[in-house]
């Protein structure tokens, strides 16, 4: 899973897919990731309600384990590699 931005013309290129279809955009960015449960609606923004107050949902209801999407969904291609070093606060 490559979502690094490696050049500004990339940039701008998938600033403007954001701006013009965010939510297949931001779907298509999710789909990268390993769910635990998938969701049902990728955003929701509702900037006037009764309230005042906007509702900006994203992903709602899905389920992910970002630690999941960190190490183990990079093992098949770094298991040899060290993921982290720990370093306790006493020495």
């Amino acid at each position: 899973m490559d979502l690094r931005i490696k050049t500004f013309e990339n940039y701008q290129e998938e600033y403007l897919k954001s701006c013009e279809s965010p939510e297949k955009f931001w779907t298509e960015i999710a789909d990268k990731f390993i769910w635990s449960k998938k969701w049902d609606t990728t955003l929701n923004w509702t900037f006037s309600n009764h309230d005042n107050a906007p509702v900006i949902e994203w992903y709602k209801e899905g389920e992910l384990n970002i630690t999941e999407n960190i190490l183990e969904a990079n093992l098949s291609k770094n298991s040899n590699k060290i993921a982290f070093y720990w370093e306790p606060n006493s020495t």
